[in-house]
């Protein structure tokens, strides 16, 4: 009988993890769109905008670096890498998305493997709630634990390089600063 109880018990309590996980995954939407593209030193680049989407009624709050966003990102495909942006100054933010709006980041891509055939990829954004981490404790050590859990990473629609290029402007970048501050603005 007491087996019968704890199992009960255990299955009760993955049930209620179960639902809340499914609850914040019907709020969160990651969208990712090409806006260009720019070769340096016979390397391309691609430039991206991924959107983070509360679809809900309610606000979400969530931990990123305010600078190194970066860190809350994977990506699908070995062939591709993200591109770090320069910071001068670098700390854990909690931010908010209110009701149907979104955030916007700026994301450099290039492809390492230039021979390889993959030209798609999706991007992951480690969704870290505010109860997963608090001040004074390490952001970085969270994001890497709920990464690795996988339930908690909102993958974005896929993009192909190649069929999304076509009609794309090729960018001129200015220096190396020009990705220093994410854009942030709600929808």
């Amino acid at each position: 009988m007491k087996k019968v109880v704890i199992i009960f018990l255990l299955l009760s309590i993955l049930s209620t993890i179960t639902k809340a996980s499914e609850s914040i995954k019907e709020r969160i939407v990651v969208e990712i769109t090409m806006l260009g593209h720019y070769a340096i030193a016979n390397n391309e680049f691609f430039l991206l905008e991924l959107r983070v989407i509360n679809s809900s009624d309610s606000s979400l709050n969530f931990w990123a670096y305010n600078c190194a966003y970066l860190f809350n990102l994977t990506i699908n495909s070995k062939d591709f890498e993200l591109v770090g942006n320069v910071c001068d100054s670098n700390y854990p933010q909690l931010n908010v998305i209110e009701p149907k709006h979104s955030v916007s980041y700026p994301i450099v891509l290039t492809k390492k493997y230039k021979k390889s055939n993959n030209n798609a990829f999706r991007l992951g954004f480690v969704f870290v709630n505010q109860e997963q981490h608090s001040f004074g404790s390490d952001l970085m050590e969270a994001i890497v634990k709920i990464r690795d859990l996988g339930n908690q990473t909102y993958w974005s629609n896929e993009i192909d390089i190649l069929k999304n290029r076509t009609n794309l402007p090729i960018i001129h970048p200015t220096g190396a600063d020009m990705l220093s501050e994410p854009l942030y603005h709600p929808r």
